[in-house]
């Protein structure tokens, strides 16, 4: 089932770059932060636990299952542009060029990107940073039980709230970490109300 809700996500978020449903790919990039909340909290409750091993064990794992296959997008980025040039890859996607300070390299070596970075030689890796935020603090007790959780929603909840009403622009309701809060916390009470 998850796999079907993933491959529906990731054909929106397709057709949002394609520009033919762009705010479809809006909802499944928070579609699919929903899911990493409930799988994250699922996989700390059920498979690795909250103990020094535990940790040790969960962010081995997500290490491996997403840095490795990132530095090989942007070795691949690092080709590219070497092969063409950074006028042409910036005319396909304007964040995509080479780093020119260090600082730049490093925020695209380990994934530490703010709404505003530029380059990103993996352009769609700023959801990374998201991602891998939220899986801190769940590994760190965020979800650990439904009390903790349910605060979580309700602040996020009246941060997401305060933003509409507070007329946010777009890009600081959807690109930021404190965005993505709402949708991870989503994911993180389904699980736990499941559980109980």
């Amino acid at each position: 089932m998850f796999g079907i809700f993933r491959t529906a996500l990731a054909i929106f978020v397709v057709l949002g770059h394609l520009g033919t449903a762009p705010y479809l790919g809006t909802y499944a990039v928070f579609g699919f932060y929903t899911l990493s909340g409930y799988l994250m909290t699922r996989i700390m409750q059920k498979t690795y636990g909250y103990t020094p091993k535990g940790l040790l064990k969960y962010f081995t794992n997500r290490f491996l299952r997403i840095y490795p296959i990132y530095w090989v997008s942007i070795l691949l980025s690092f080709f590219l542009i070497y092969l063409t040039s950074e006028e042409l890859t910036k005319s396909i996607n304007t964040y995509l060029y080479l780093p020119a300070s260090i600082n730049d390299f490093l925020t695209n070596i380990f994934i530490t990107f703010t709404p505003e970075s530029e380059p990103r030689l993996t352009p769609p890796a700023w959801a990374l940073t998201i991602e891998l935020f939220f899986y801190i603090l769940i590994a760190f007790g965020i979800s650990r039980n439904i009390k903790i959780t349910a605060l979580w929603f309700l602040a996020s909840l009246s941060y997401t709230i305060y933003l509409i009403y507070g007329n946010a622009s777009f890009s600081y309701r959807y690109f930021t970490i404190p965005a993505a809060s709402l949708p991870f916390s989503i994911g993180s009470i389904i699980f736990l109300y499941n559980k109980k």
